[in-house]
């Protein structure tokens, strides 16, 4: 399999008035029933944002009469819970939470630029990128394999005493020395050692480290898809803690509001108690969920600060992102996926090598054949000459190891089975996260539609509602139930619209459908 194959183009309110009253038992009975009833059904701790909401301009603005399904937006935005006013303009009817610092307006980030400053912070895509420069330089090694080696060596050697030959003559009883190898002397060689012929061993070699190389390509890129993902979903989470929070925070004032007007009904005797008493602990409650959502906040921006490399508590304020439904071919994003995922290059890639890697152990049985040249000098006055050059051919062969190199080729190549099968594997995985994905984009857009179809109806709800109350219509109980569930429609529409803009990422990264990281 070649390598080049495997690489792939990556191409990055009003207060009520109630002229009348209710009598005060039918009251405190409804009145007690609701309050436990809205204690139970209140929802989880929302977040608030940075000073103001995030607006995303809508041209031409749509008017809040209008009617919101399918009114033909181009993008959905988040939308903030409408403020309650007040017919008497008195001071703010309950004290203020104990602030906490907003995140600063020093940095405007972009979804872009968190990216870029990511890639830059990530030490994981470093550790990617380092072990591709490994499988660069390994390739590089193998290469060399065929290549001439050459050889240098020299040294100084001094001993005790010169070498000599002992040589007894038949004639002579006096045994004569002959030195041969003087006491102190220099020595020099040279070696140059050309491959002629390996039986495979060199190309498999090579081709086994190239298809490392384009492993560990496909490695980092895996890498860089994730953290693409991962910074959007941190950059979406602080989006959505600050729209939860500019809900939870508008909330608490709507009901901070409702609590004046029903204070000022009870001095006056129009109200009963058990009026003033839900107000208050509808109160408590939003006053206990705003705070827990600016702790929420906290959480997601130091998450997001984390991932940028950035101190945890550094101040963050991000541009606000928009949800564009887009038509897509479920077809054509799984063939997509198959041809563009990194995680597919990689493991095929792997099966490769391996392959590679088990014909280079049987190539190593075959004969070695090669050229040698050497050079060779040592100081020695009883030698003539003192250096001295040759040229040989020469061959290793192993003619028997008894199955150690076969069994190693045969374990190489059951490792290219394995790898190969999971392959098939994560194909069959890559096509079901498509449709998946497809699947969960489709779901919240369609929920994002009718959550936006619901805002105008909650808004008339609450106000039908308080005017019900200001005519004795209406229970006080009845003017939070339509609060809550008006909260709760904002709530479902920000969660929507976040839920839709992170499955259209999840889907990018799916489909590997995310630009080239920049070089």
């Amino acid at each position: 399999m070649n390598p080049s194959t495997l690489r792939r183009k990556r191409s990055p309110e009003v207060r009520g008035w109630w002229p009348g009253r209710r009598q005060a038992a039918a009251g405190a009975w409804h009145g007690a029933v609701w309050t436990v009833l809205l204690i139970v059904a209140l929802p989880l701790p929302a977040q608030e944002p940075s000073p103001s909401p995030p607006r995303v301009p809508v041209d031409p603005p749509a008017s809040p009469a209008s009617p919101k399904p399918n009114s033909g937006r181009a993008f959905f935005r988040p939308v903030p819970l409408p403020q309650g006013t007040s017919l008497e303009p008195a001071q703010p009817p309950s004290p203020p939470l104990e602030s906490v610092p907003s995140p600063g307006e020093d940095v405007r980030w972009t979804l872009e630029s968190a990216w870029q400053q990511a890639i830059v912070a990530d030490s994981r895509l470093r550790a990617a990128d380092a072990t591709f420069e490994a499988a660069r330089h390994a390739t590089s090694a193998a290469q060399a394999e065929g290549r001439p080696l050459v050889k240098l060596n020299a040294a100084y050697e001094l001993r005790t005493d010169e070498l000599a030959y002992r040589i007894l003559p038949p004639a002579s009883p006096v045994p004569v020395t002959q030195p041969f190898m003087q006491r102190e002397f220099f020595d020099f060689g040279a070696q140059m050692r050309v491959p002629l012929y390996t039986g495979g061993r060199v190309a498999h070699g090579v081709e086994a480290a190239a298809h490392g190389e384009v492993s560990a390509e496909a490695q980092r890129e895996t890498r860089w898809l994730d953290l693409r993902y991962r910074v959007a979903e941190e950059y979406v989470n602080v989006l959505r803690a600050r729209d939860e929070q500019a809900v939870a925070r508008t909330y608490r004032d709507n009901l901070a509001a409702h609590l004046h007007d029903v204070e000022a009904l009870y001095r006056e005797g129009k109200a009963p108690k058990n009026d003033l008493l839900a107000a208050q602990v509808a109160l408590a409650d939003a006053r206990h969920s705003l705070v827990a959502a600016r702790h929420g906040l906290d959480a997601a921006i130091a998450a997001f600060n984390r991932r940028l490399g950035r101190p945890l508590d550094a101040p963050v304020s991000l541009e606000p992102l928009h949800f564009r439904p887009e038509k897509v071919d479920l077809e054509e994003l799984t063939q997509r996926a198959l041809a563009m995922r990194p995680e597919l290059a990689d493991l095929a890639a792997q099966a490769a090598a391996l392959c590679h890697r088990s014909e280079q152990a049987r190539a190593a049985r075959k004969p070695q054949i090669y050229a040698e040249g050497v050079y060779g000098f040592r100081e020695n006055r009883y030698q003539d000459p003192q250096g001295i050059a040759a040229v040989r051919v020469g061959a290793d062969w192993t003619m028997a190891d008894f199955g150690r190199t076969e069994h190693q080729a045969e374990e190489l190549a059951w490792k290219s089975q394995a790898v190969q099968h999971q392959f098939d594997h994560l194909a069959s995985t890559i096509r079901l996260q498509v449709r998946r994905a497809w699947l969960h984009l489709d779901e919240t857009r369609r929920r994002l539609e009718v959550a936006e179809a619901a805002l105008d109806q909650a808004d008339e709800n609450v106000r039908v509602t308080r005017s019900r109350y200001r005519n004795g219509l209406a229970t006080n109980t009845d003017v939070l139930k339509a609060e809550l569930l008006r909260v709760r429609t904002y709530r479902n529409y920000n969660h929507s619209l976040y839920d839709a803009i992170l499955a259209m990422m999840w889907l990018k990264r799916v489909t590997a459908t995310w630009d080239e990281p920049a070089q």
